[in-house]
């Protein structure tokens, strides 16, 4: 079949008309000075504008249609006063960061003009911190869910905690809900642990935040030093999970005043370490390491610790009164072992001047040859 000329031309009509009318539909009809603007860092809780300007790039007068924000945290404000070629318009776009969440944003604004059914887009970015950074946010790591709510850490290192020294401690969390979450101490705190400021609090939902507790050593009930192992117990809202637990762990020092001190409770040995001389292989060493509470309170014998398995050690009382007396019994098996032998036990207490005390023995092991192969012995 061959083309005429008549064709050709048809043809050519119907490529411009195509092209022509796609490059129009093309052509940039609203020119803006900028299509995105960065806040930069904005704080949880205000609202930011941004002025956008543009220039009417056609030879029509046209007007703005269809604004829209594209989330309910960006809001565009503008009217639809007709724009002469050439002139001028603008569009404010305003971000609210209590609508949005902790992080970094980008949002968008769609508009339309009356020309045609052409989209264009203008971009707002940023990041929200909280009002009051905190490291948590600085250094998000969290990785302990309990339901919505995340933990930075595993548990509260508290460290040393005197009874002279109120101790404060933050808990980072974070609400990985879109709700906000109500959270409170359990009622049944112990009474050396207190939420500082309100009684209750409300993280909001997908934020950050922290908490300070503060952690008495006066009100800590204890005795004696030693390690410590509790929980913090909160109270919240989450649908998922209504109660957290956070496990505290450390240790407790009392601290004496003067006059505390000339009160406190005393250990006192007759003797600290003895030679028990030779003892027959098999045979078992019993010794008894008596002492006094030579203080003005009652002793409390915490811990006989002995250095290895072939020592036994029991305090015969574990409190002694002011003026009494009591003992350490210790047993040795000398099963299996000969020559000179030095064992240990530490005695732990509340005497605050000398809470530990090494108390040791010496013997040497010996064979009986009535005991020895091939002597008649056993």
């Amino acid at each position: 079949m061959k083309i005429t000329w008549h064709l050709w031309f048809a043809l050519g009509v119907v490529c411009v008309l195509f092209f022509g009318t796609n490059l129009h539909a093309q052509k940039q009809i609203f020119r803006f000075e900028t299509e995105t603007h960065d806040f930069g860092t904005v704080k949880s809780g205000s609202r930011v504008q941004h002025v956008f300007t543009f220039t009417n790039e056609t030879d029509q007068t046209l007007s703005l249609r269809n604004v829209k924000g594209g989330c309910v945290c960006t809001k565009p404000i503008w009217n639809d006063t007709p724009i002469p070629p050439g002139g001028k318009g603008q569009i404010t776009v305003e971000f609210d960061s209590k609508k949005g969440k902790i992080g970094e944003f980008m949002k968008s604004v769609v508009l339309q003009n009356t020309m045609n059914d052409q989209v264009d887009m203008i971009y707002v970015k940023g990041k929200v911190v909280p009002a009051k950074p905190t490291q948590a946010f600085l250094n998000p790591q969290y990785r302990y869910p309990q339901g919505y709510l995340n933990f930075r850490d595993p548990a509260i290192p508290l460290g040393t905690i005197e009874s002279n020294v109120k101790k404060a401690y933050l808990v980072y969390v974070e609400n990985t809900s879109p709700k906000p979450m109500l959270i409170t101490l359990h009622p049944e705190a112990p009474e050396y642990i207190q939420l500082e400021g309100a009684v209750a609090r409300k993280v909001k939902g997908g934020s950050l935040d922290s908490f300070q507790f503060s952690f008495d050593g006066s009100k800590l009930n204890r005795k004696t030093d030693g390690y410590i192992s509790d929980t913090l117990v909160f109270v919240t809202d989450d649908s998922e999970a209504g109660i957290k637990k956070l496990p505290i762990v450390g240790s407790f020092k009392r601290v004496y005043s003067k006059e505390e001190l000339a009160k406190a409770p005393k250990i006192e040995f007759e003797y600290m370490s003895i030679d028990a001389g030779k003892i027959i292989q098999g045979d078992k060493l019993n010794q008894a390491f008596k002492f006094k509470n030579v203080g003005g309170s009652e002793l409390l014998i915490t811990g006989a610790k002995p250095s290895c398995g072939c020592t036994a050690s029991a305090p015969e009382n574990t409190e002694i009164a002011p003026g009494e007396s009591s003992q350490i019994n210790i047993s040795f098996d000398s099963t299996g072992r000969t020559g000179t032998q030095t064992k240990t036990v530490t005695v732990s207490s509340n005497d605050p001047l000398t809470p530990s005390l090494v108390l040791s023995f010496t013997c040497e092991i010996v064979v009986d040859p009535f005991r020895a192969p091939g002597m008649g012995g056993k």
